[in-house]
């Protein structure tokens, strides 16, 4: 239960900080809430990228690390 609160905390504080950086540079609260929504929509295609690399990263890593214990049982 702890760490349930503990995410609903952290997942609130980080809207919170998303909805202010919009305000303070210059979106209005509902543009901001719009963005807030669905963070894709105004992201650039270097970040896409970016966010796709992070994403397999951990599948890329697991495949070799089966492979390589697939390896050593030979």
């Amino acid at each position: 239960m702890k760490s349930f609160l503990i995410f609903l905390i952290l997942l609130f504080l980080g809207a919170a900080t998303s909805v202010l950086v919009n305000l303070l540079a210059g979106d209005s609260l509902k543009k901001a809430l719009f963005h807030l929504k669905n963070p894709f929509w105004v992201i650039d295609p270097a970040e896409v990228l970016l966010i796709v690399f992070f994403l397999l990263l951990p599948l890329v890593q697991a495949f070799r690390r089966r492979a390589k214990a697939n390896q050593s049982k030979r």
